[in-house]
């Protein structure tokens, strides 16, 4: 199955592009929920108060995943909706990501034109995935693939 539609939402929850991001508060604020013994508790946040979002964990919430959090499973999208605050790939609010779109449309053709063109892809990296995590997140290894054209078909001509 092709997943272009998808926009390659799968690989981003396990391997966002970005672990974390972070703001700082401007004024006195309140957030309404996440605080106290239950998560259910207002939070006050003085301002000058760093306050940060850790992708990479939030995109591991059972509750919201599943129990397999850690497996690359593209089909548990069939029956997982998870709300714009608890899968932010590209961030969420009035600061998100601004090339969002872009990225998806890229990302959604090329996988198109690659599966158009190749018959299969296969990883040959023989080792585990090493997160290199700086200024955006990328496997350690590289991304060692090879691309099997389709087999010809020979035509007769009459």
């Amino acid at each position: 199955m092709i997943y272009a539609n998808l926009w390659g939402l799968p690989a981003l929850r396990l391997h966002p592009l970005f672990s974390s991001n972070s703001r700082v508060s401007a004024v006195d604020t309140i957030l309404p929920t996440g605080g106290g013994h239950d998560g259910c508790s207002p939070i006050f946040v003085p301002v000058g108060s760093k306050i940060i979002t850790s992708f990479y964990t939030l995109h591991r919430q059972p509750s919201v995943f599943g129990k397999d959090v850690e497996t690359f499973n593209p089909d548990r999208w069939d029956h997982i909706s998870p709300d714009s605050w608890e899968f932010m790939p590209f961030s969420h609010g009035p600061r998100s990501c601004a090339g969002r779109y872009k990225a998806l449309t890229e990302a959604s053709y090329i996988i198109g034109r690659l599966a158009d063109k190749y018959a299969r892809i296969e990883s040959q990296d023989d080792q585990p995935w090493t997160e290199d995590v700086k200024l955006v997140v990328k496997n350690f290894n590289g991304c060692k693939v090879s691309l099997y054209a389709h087999e010809k078909k020979e035509t007769l001509t009459c």
